[in-house]
C-alpha cells in the first residue's frame, strides 16, 4: 500500500514510520502524540492523537513531499466530539506558505470544503458520530492561471472503498498554487485522533484494513 506513495504514514512503533520527516506544533498544554493507545485506536497498535490544548492554542503536525498540481489522499479520523462547539479546519494542504485547500469540521458536525477562496459545504448534517471511526477520502487539482477552475473534492465513509459520490466538492477554486504539505490540526480546545494518512499523484479507491 505504501509503495512509491509520496506520504504513507501509519503512526506505528516509536514515532513516525516509513522513514517520514513529519514537524510538530505543540499548543499551551496542548498534545501531539504519534504514538497514542489511549483511546480505541484506529488502526494497527498506535495512532496520532491531536489535543489543540488552552483556549487559543493550536497544536498541529505535517509532512512536506514533492510539489503536485493534482494529489490524491486518504485519511482515517476519529473526533470525541462531532459537533465542536467552535468550527474548526482538520486536515490542510498548502505549498508550505500559503493554504491552498482545507476540510473544516463544523459545528453542526458536517463537513465544508475549500479550494482557494471558494467552498463548499456537505448535505449530511450531522456526518460525524463521536468516538467513530471514518474514512476521508480528497483529491485536490489546482486551478489554471485565472480561470477558476480549481477541484477539492471530499469523501466519507467508513469503509475501505471510497464511496462512489462525495460528500462536498468545489470545481470553480480560486487556488493556482502546487501542493506539497498535508497537515492535520485541532484547534479551541479540541481532540482529534488520525491515522492512515496516504498521499499520492494517482488515484486509488482503496485502503488496506
Amino acid at each position: 500500500e505504501c509503495l512509491n506513495k509520496l506520504v504513507c504514514q501509519n503512526f506505528e512503533d516509536s514515532g513516525y514510520d516509513n522513514s517520514e520527516s513529519w514537524r510538530e506544533t505543540v499548543g499551551t498544554g496542548g498534545t501531539v502524540d504519534e504514538d497514542d493507545t489511549t483511546a480505541t485506536v484506529l488502526r494497527g497498535s498506535q495512532q496520532l492523537k491531536l489535543y489543540a490544548g488552552d483556549s487559543g492554542s493550536t497544536s498541529n503536525t505535517y509532512v512536506s513531499f514533492t510539489a503536485q498540481s493534482e494529489v490524491w489522499f486518504h485519511v482515517l479520523v476519529k473526533f470525541p466530539d462531532g459537533t465542536p462547539t467552535t468550527a474548526t479546519y482538520f486536515i490542510t494542504l498548502s505549498d508550505g506558505s500559503s493554504t491552498s485547500a482545507f476540510i473544516s469540521l463544523l459545528q453542526t458536525g458536517g463537513i465544508r470544503a475549500y479550494q482557494g477562496t471558494v467552498y463548499n459545504a456537505g448535505a449530511t448534517i450531522p456526518l460525524f458520530s463521536n468516538d467513530t471511526a471514518y474514512h476521508i477520502w480528497g483529491y485536490y487539482k489546482a486551478s489554471g492561471t485565472g480561470l477558476n477552475n480549481g477541484v477539492m473534492t471530499i469523501w466519507v465513509g467508513t469503509s475501505t472503498t471510497r464511496p462512489e459520490a462525495p460528500e462536498c466538492s468545489v470545481n470553480t477554486g480560486t487556488a493556482e498554487t502546487t501542493v506539497a504539505r498535508i497537515l492535520l490540526q485541532e484547534k479551541y480546545q479540541g481532540t482529534a485522533y488520525f491515522d492512515q494518512v496516504i498521499v499520492d499523484d494517482a488515484s486509488f479507491t482503496t485502503v488496506s484494513e
